[in-house]
């Protein structure tokens, strides 16, 4: 029974917002919990998610459950019928995958993600559907368990990725209002220098959403579009020494090894025809940044200690 103040009931095209906000944050979560480095734009899964819930609340393809405390909802749950093959042990041509659970951090230990899964349950029973699946972290895993869901053997997955064509890529100015997105990507992006250097404190990854918008009017921000979706950027300052500083060059992960990199520093240099020399830094253990740097025509000129343990690598390009 679920505790004095809380309220399940089934959601609408209303909840939506929040169903959306919980979807995102169970994935943020779960990344963080299994130290997952890869760099993913939480704003295409917010646009995605929206456009499914629009499309497939209203015809019952997809229904989730809400609980409600004192008018705010703070558990949500859904359930995904699909059309599947049939298998000797069920001869039906659908399956249930139930999704999104989540629970808001100071309403967990309360049963309200079992009273979700026996509810979304529940609605699998009604078209007779016999297979339900889902996909767990290892901290929820023992609920399922207990509800009777099994491991799965003999599974795999392939992930599909796009083929990008470098030249449809299109290189502009940022503006304040891509902000958020460019913060999103850049924090994402280093990740992997994070885990690399043992670091999680490192500047990329503090800096603010003000902070962000104050680079954008005081500095050139470049950003690197695909089909409407930002996969890149980098920035760059000059100072009355005529030397131009180059920092914060980043790629979504999906979109590596595509020469978007190149084509974003390239592109930033044009920005300051007049100066006389480029300057960045890197990490000293980050070899394909310092490679990537050096086919540039960027040179090493010292290294200096970060902190204890760690060291940058100053590299400067002199223009002839």
């Amino acid at each position: 029974m679920i505790k004095l103040n809380y309220r399940l009931r089934l959601a609408n095209i209303e909840d939506i917002p929040v169903l959306v906000k919980h979807h995102r944050l169970m994935f943020e979560e779960i990344n963080e919990l299994e130290n997952n480095t890869a760099s993913f734009i939480y704003s295409d899964l917010d646009k995605s998610y929206t456009e499914k819930l629009k499309a497939q609340l209203p015809n019952g393809l997809c229904r989730a459950y809400v609980i409600e405390y004192k008018n705010k909802v703070v558990a949500s749950g859904a359930v995904t019928i699909a059309e599947y093959v049939p298998i000797p042990e069920d001869t039906n041509t659908k399956i249930a995958r139930i999704h999104s659970v989540y629970t808001d951090k100071e309403h967990r230990r309360k049963g309200l993600a079992k009273q979700i899964m026996e509810a979304l349950i529940s609605i699998c029973k009604e078209p007779g559907i016999r297979r339900i699946r889902l996909v767990y972290s290892n901290e929820a895993q023992q609920l399922y368990e207990k509800l009777g869901f099994k491991p799965m053997t003999n599974s795999l997955e392939l992930f599909i990725k796009e083929d990008v064509e470098v030249d449809k890529i299109i290189i502009q100015k940022a503006t304040l209002e891509n902000a958020q997105e460019i913060l999103s990507l850049q924090k994402s992006a280093y990740q992997t220098e994070a885990q690399r250097y043992n670091n999680f404190c490192i500047e990329p990854l503090k800096q603010t959403l003000e902070e962000m918008k104050q680079d954008i009017q005081e500095q050139i921000v470049l950003k690197a579009v695909i089909d409407n979706k930002i996969i890149g950027s980098v920035r760059a300052y000059q100072k009355e020494n005529d030397v131009c500083y180059i920092g914060r060059l980043v790629v979504h992960q999906d979109y590596r090894r595509k020469g978007i990199a190149k084509k974003l520093m390239r592109e930033i240099e044009t920005m300051f025809p007049k100066v006389k020399s480029f300057s960045l830094f890197t990490g000293w253990k980050s070899r394909e940044n310092i490679n990537l740097y050096m086919s540039l025509g960027y040179y090493p000129t010292r290294i200096e200690a970060y902190d204890e343990k760690d060291k940058m690598v100053f590299m400067e390009k002199i223009i002839k």
